[in-house]
């Protein structure tokens, strides 16, 4: 049990005014970070989807409460995020543009590096987008009762 409670004070020192802001500021530039990744997908450019994916996850490094937890947590959600990214991607290209089964999975065997850090860049989106609100309105009500 001595575990739960150095994770529980852990994350409560970060539950200050100064703690919350450093977060939104973790998360500010890992939203822009992700927008380069954005720029690096729209055009098919892989050295900005690795930095991009890169700067995520050194981002949720620096969010993480309990750095020794983080390595855990990020492998298993990566693993479930890569599983569904690249069986999309066979879906798409077998049954919605008609490449034979062979070929896709050729290309996703060339091309696992560039399609793992795009799965690493889109999962930070959608991330973000659900978790920046959120984010936000945690800072506000402590900056309120500072």
């Amino acid at each position: 049990m001595h575990i739960f409670r150095n994770l529980e004070s852990q994350i409560s020192a970060r539950d200050t005014p100064a703690g919350r802001q450093f977060e939104t500021s973790i998360v500010f530039y890992d939203c822009l970070i992700l927008i380069v990744g954005c720029i690096g997908l729209a055009v098919s450019f892989p050295p900005l989807i690795y930095a991009a994916a890169g700067g995520h996850i050194v981002a949720n490094f620096l969010m993480a409460p309990v750095k020794w937890v983080w390595p855990l947590l990020e492998a298993v959600t990566l693993a479930i995020a890569t599983v569904l990214f690249f069986a999309a991607v066979y879906a798409v290209q077998v049954y919605y543009y008609g490449f034979p089964s062979a070929g896709v999975i050729g290309y996703l065997r060339l091309q696992w590096p560039q399609l793992l850090a795009s799965t690493i860049v889109v999962a930070g989106i959608i991330g973000n987008l659900l978790a920046y609100p959120g984010n936000l309105d945690q800072l506000r009500e402590h900056l309120d009762k500072a």
